[in-house]
């Protein structure tokens, strides 16, 4: 049941009156007795099932029994359900509402908030319990007392700063007011408020500028906007009297230590705080995570620029048929980045993760094999979104092979994503529109000390530049995006005949497999290779390779997954689909449909045909008949997908 403004305004008057009658009620709101007892009719059942009661007595008064502070959080946590439109903005809420708890709670605490039923909720835990997992981060429980979240309070920030860009990291926007350079994140919600607050966030921003301009220190788009955050919440927090309690136990080299008693100083002085020798420690993280050069305090992962450099070289040489040395400059720059925020437990995440996993299966395939043999090489742990910044570099690379060399239009990149997402756009661009020619490629920091000659700027974040177009695009250039370039420089699009056509020929009828009640990815691999093994296509021992391989890193992005083995083990080149009865849990997605690649020794140009032409199968907004159809549907429908568009 939704809570009304006048029903929240009467709950606000009855706390402050205490008790009082219908009538007086209706006298101070301007309204009917009768509209007035309908309403605590709403508020009685509002409050039914909780330790929260509306008394209405006979020559006694109306008046609420309960808590007054958990009264007051009920109706505030109710005012923001009423704007949750979307079970993902519940989600959203309940991640942050957990968050801010540092007692015990129960399922029931959680559905009184939302006001959503028992297995809604716990289908929504279950999602918040996977979000977190993201971030390393388990809810506890303890039988007769409830769950909780056992973190100190930097864990507690660092989860913080995760989830808000997790979920609105998408959402910078950049604008030059006056001789600053601001970065505002939109669309945070209220109930990010104990985190997050707006205000401060322009103010923050010139503190920053600021410390950039005394200091002359250079940061990543990434890196500031990281920063900025962090300081952010930090602030809040201190305000709130929730300082850093927990002694460091880790001793940082005293670089950049005076520059990080510079910035506190700056902080302290514009927003009246003070913060200790631990917030030091962590802004001083901060500043060596944007540094170029490796941590070498840890010997293990210290080794000469050569020694990066050789290591790097002879992995891609294990796993790329061919290489220039801007993808072995993208790679190595990027690495000693990447190494430097993985050891100060900074990883960065990658915006567009499952669209580069989906988009560029074959360089992500290939990143993979390199992340294995970096993790033994530098002995680290390195995550997918690390993984999809090496397959960007990789995809930038062979697509910057094959661009055309003809007179285009002038073209200005900005890109905030890392020099390989920037590379990867450009290229793409060069290869899809005839006229276009990437002169430039700056971060948002370069672009408002430069003067822009471009004919077309096109620009990774939200940007405004007065008097000047800028056309705001995905990095990895959807199709929206192509038909909004197409307008400005009238490229037409290229025929997908041929990849539909080396697709085809790898889908069979007896490799199609519909609706079986399969519960587990463990349940779904062993199903395929035993039915493929049977027919010939694999042998046995390929589930193997094929376990491995989703440990490396899940095949999985939305409803699809694409699992696939060593083709030493295929007999012949085949794709199995399989359509589940009821979508299962694939790391963190529901998957529906399964196509199991079998390849054995295609080339790389007939490779790449087969992904394209199924990842238009997978993008194709019309899935009825992967949904809903029988055999012959489905093998029509994969076999020639034109004829059912």
């Amino acid at each position: 049941m939704d809570l009304s403004i006048r029903e929240q305004e009467i709950i606000k008057y009855l706390l402050v009156e205490e008790k009082t009658t219908v009538t007086q009620i209706a006298r101070y709101m301007g309204l009917s007795n009768k509209t007035i007892t309908q309403s605590l009719n709403n508020i009685e059942s509002l409050f039914k099932g909780s330790d929260v009661e509306l008394i209405r007595k006979a020559n006694v008064g109306v008046f609420l029994r309960g808590d007054r502070e958990k009264i007051y959080s009920m109706i505030n946590q109710k005012a923001n359900v009423n704007r949750l439109q979307t079970r993902e903005e519940r989600i959203q809420f309940l991640c942050f509402n957990i968050l801010q708890k540092t007692d015990y709670f129960t399922l029931q605490d959680l559905m009184d908030i939302t006001f959503v039923s028992k297995s809604t909720m716990e289908k929504d835990l279950q999602e918040v319990t996977n979000v977190f997992q993201l971030f390393n981060v388990t809810i506890d429980r303890i039988p007769g007392r409830g769950s909780f979240l056992n973190l100190m309070e930097q864990e507690r920030r660092k989860l913080a700063l995760d989830l808000i860009l997790y979920f609105w990291g998408q959402n910078w926007h950049i604008v030059k007011r006056e001789e600053y350079l601001i970065h505002l994140l939109e669309s945070i919600p209220d109930f990010v408020s104990d985190f997050f607050n707006k205000d401060s966030l322009i103010q923050l921003n010139k503190v920053l500028q600021e410390f950039v301009e005394r200091t002359n220190f250079v940061f990543s788009d990434f890196g500031y906007q990281s920063l900025l955050l962090h300081l952010l919440i930090a602030i809040e927090r201190i305000k709130e009297g929730k300082n850093l309690k927990e002694p460091v136990q880790e001793e940082l080299s005293e670089e950049f230590q005076e520059e990080a008693r510079l910035l506190i100083q700056l902080i302290e002085a514009s927003f009246q705080v003070t913060l200790s020798q631990n917030e030091l420690y962590y802004i001083r993280i901060h500043l060596e995570s944007n540094n170029n050069r490796l941590k070498k305090k840890d010997a293990v992962f210290y080794q000469s620029e050569t020694g990066i450099e050789d290591t790097v070289l002879t992995v891609i040489r294990d796993f790329l048929p061919s290489y220039d040395q801007k993808l072995l400059d993208g790679i190595v720059s990027h690495l000693k980045m990447a190494v430097n925020r993985l050891l100060f437990h900074l990883p960065i995440k990658h915006p567009f993760l499952d669209d580069v996993k989906k988009h560029f299966p074959i360089s992500f395939e290939e990143a993979i094999y390199i992340k294995d043999r970096l993790e033994k090489a530098f002995q680290i742990s390195v995550p997918d979104d690390e993984v999809a910044f090496l397959a960007v570099h990789i995809q930038a690379y062979k697509e910057r092979i094959e661009e055309l060399s003809e007179d285009k239009l002038k073209v200005l990149i900005v890109c905030n994503s890392g020099k390989g997402t920037s590379q990867l756009l450009a290229a793409r661009m060069r290869k899809n529109f005839s006229q276009l020619e990437v002169s430039r490629i700056l971060s948002v920091q370069q672009l408002f000390h430069t003067e822009v000659i471009e004919d077309l700027i096109l620009s990774t974040v939200n940007l405004e530049i007065e008097n000047r177009k800028v056309l705001v695009i995905s990095p990895l250039l959807d199709i929206h995006d192509q038909a909004r370039i197409q307008e400005e420089i009238h490229e037409k699009q290229k025929s997908n005949d041929k990849q539909e056509e080396a697709f085809a020929k790898l889908i069979s009828s007896n490799t199609l497999f519909l609706d079986k009640d399969l519960r587990s990815v463990d349940d779904v691999l062993t199903y395929l290779v035993d039915e493929l093994a049977q027919r010939d296509i694999v042998q046995p021992e390929i589930i193997e390779s094929v376990k491995n391989r989703e440990n490396l890193s899940f095949t999985s992005f939305g409803r699809f997954a694409t699992p696939h083995g060593d083709p030493k083990y295929v007999n012949q080149s085949k794709i199995a689909f399989l359509r589940l009865a009821n979508p299962i849990n694939w790391g963190t997605t529901q998957v529906k449909f399964v196509f199991f690649i079998c390849i054995k020794d295609e080339s790389p140009q007939q490779l790449e045909q087969i992904y394209d032409a199924l990842l238009e199968i997978i993008d194709h907004p019309v899935q009825q008949k992967l949904t809903k159809g029988d055999y012959q549907q489905v093998w029509t429908y994969l076999k020639g997908r034109k004829r059912w568009m």
